[in-house]
This record gives structure tokens, sequence and C-alpha cells, in this order.
């Protein structure tokens, strides 16, 4: 990392630079980022725009066959986008090799990256967020301003089933429960695997 900090105008512009950035870390595992465009957007599809962070789309859903991410505009903590966008760039390294989803794939490399589990959400370690701090020390300060929760509301229907599911595709178990259940702690799929909330 140079020692002088970047000075961006758009938010397409940092988060270029943080594709950049993030890139020796996906190297040195032996992977390769795929080319992808970026920006700032609602994720759209299953997850509620106030849950969903982050989306990747594969290439084949792009004219030019791009891979193209979106990080949501609630974000504004420079380490939330940036555990984002290298979330979302593991997504986009699977999708190169055909895989899909947060099962054995995307964990395989997200782990050896210092995600933790569950692989939907995939917290980042300490460790990786040390490196992701020193990475937005230098990509200088995002130049966004992140809305707000309150327009993003929405109201939550208290006694309505929710799907749990394996994070591992290929197993494919689900289960219906509720909100009070999960609460009290996620079940483990027969496979194994600790099961997510979908």
């Amino acid at each position: 990392m140079t020692a002088t900090t970047a000075t961006h105008t758009t938010r397409e512009s940092w988060l270029i630079a943080a594709v950049e950035a993030l890139t020796p870390m996906f190297t040195e595992l032996g992977h390769e980022v795929p080319p992808v465009r970026i920006s700032v957007g609602f994720p759209s599809g299953k997850g509620s725009r106030a849950k969903a962070i982050g989306q990747c789309w594969h290439g084949s859903a792009a004219a030019d066959g791009l891979g193209q991410v979106f990080v949501s505009p609630i974000l504004g903590d420079v380490i939330d986008v940036l555990e984002t966008v290298a979330h979302e760039l593991v997504h986009a390294i699977n999708h190169a090799n055909g895989d899909n989803g947060h099962g054995r794939p995307f964990a395989k490399i997200a782990k050896k990256l210092g995600f933790e589990a569950p692989m939907t959400s995939s917290p980042a370690s300490e460790e990786l967020k040390a490196k992701l701090r020193e990475i937005a020390a230098g990509l200088g300060e995002y130049p966004h301003a992140a809305l707000t929760d309150a327009v993003l509301t929405i109201k939550k229907q208290g006694t309505r089933m929710l799907l749990v599911k394996c994070p591992d595709d290929e197993c494919g178990y689900q289960v219906r429960t509720t909100a009070k259940w999960l609460a009290i702690g996620v079940p483990t799929c027969p496979c194994g695997e600790e099961m997510e909330e979908a």
C-alpha cells in the first residue's frame, strides 16, 4: 500500500479502486478476479432491500458478458463496503468457474480469505478486518452518503414462517420455522452444515 491516500470524486471510482486493491488478496490464494462492473444500487431478486447489502450478477445476465456487482446504498462505513465487495468478488470468481450460491465452492475461498460462517452474511474475521482497514486508508474517503434505514423500513409480519436452508447448494435441504425458534439458534442440516435463513 502506498503512503499516499487517493482522492475519489465518485462512488464508482472508489469502488473500482477497491476491487483493484482487494484483488491481490485473491491472487495470493491462487484465484483470478474476473473483470466486473461495480456500482451502488439496490440488490434485486429474493433479498429485501433492507436486508441484502450486496449482489453479484453472473456475466451471462449482461449484454457484454461482464459480471456486475452492486453495493447497497444503505452502507456508509468503508469497512462494511469493502467486506461486501470482497464477498461479492468471491461470487464473481465462482461464477467464472460455473458455481453459484454460498455452498462449498464459495466457503472454500471465503474462509481462506478470512470470512467466517454463516456464509450468506460471511462476517469478516479480525485478521481480515485489519487488512480491510489498511486498504481503506489507501483508498481515502468513500464519496457516499448512506441512505438511512428509515427510508427502507418494511413492516415485518410477526407470524410468518421463515425459510431456513443448507448453505451447500448440492444438498438443497430446507425447512420452515418461526422467528421465535431462530432466536434460540439456527438448526443443523442432516448433512452437518449449519443452516442459514434464506
